[in-house]
């Protein structure tokens, strides 16, 4: 049995390589597919770099965070970060929106975005991808974030079920 589920992830992991995540000015490339732990807990981790579609020019990474909701509560299913000197167009904005049809391949029904409250940038990129603003929180002083200076995060979800997506 173990041996079929292997062969089987095998196989959706290539038709998740395999898919279209890419729009006119950026593409988003399979880095790394793998499973991992966080706060004990196991999560798959979808990770992908963010080209330029034009130059092929790497401009950042972006990843989908799958598992255990309580234990990804001030993580979130959704990171980018964009390298400095590409930021300020849009493209974090881009590659989630790209990462979304990720999840809904995957069938995932909602995903959860967290921030620090001091990056505006961030807040005004998830704000612009139809999230609903769910709450602040202190990040516990056992959470690994906590450990990287992070105290504080804003909680945001965005539903991926066709009846309450918007557009």
């Amino acid at each position: 049995m173990k041996v079929k589920k292997f062969f089987e992830s095998i196989k959706q992991n290539q038709e998740i390589k395999e898919l279209d995540l890419a729009n006119e000015l950026i593409e988003l490339k399979s880095h790394r597919i793998f499973k991992d732990y966080y706060n004990g807990q196991p999560i798959e981790n979808y990770v992908y770099g963010i080209y330029l579609r034009d130059t092929k020019k790497l401009i950042g990474f972006c990843d989908l965070r799958l598992g255990d909701q309580t234990a990804l509560m001030y993580l979130g299913n959704v990171g980018y970060s964009i390298f400095h000197h590409y930021r300020g167009h849009n493209y974090a904005f881009q590659a989630t929106e790209l990462l979304l049809r990720l999840a809904v391949y995957l069938k995932v029904e909602s995903v959860m975005i967290t921030v620090n409250p001091d990056n505006e940038p961030s807040i005004r990129t998830i704000e612009k991808l139809d999230s609903e603003y769910i709450k602040r929180v202190k990040v516990p002083a056992s959470e690994p974030l906590f450990q990287q200076g992070d105290y504080e995060k804003l909680i945001y979800r965005i539903s991926l079920t066709k009846g309450e997506m918007n557009g």
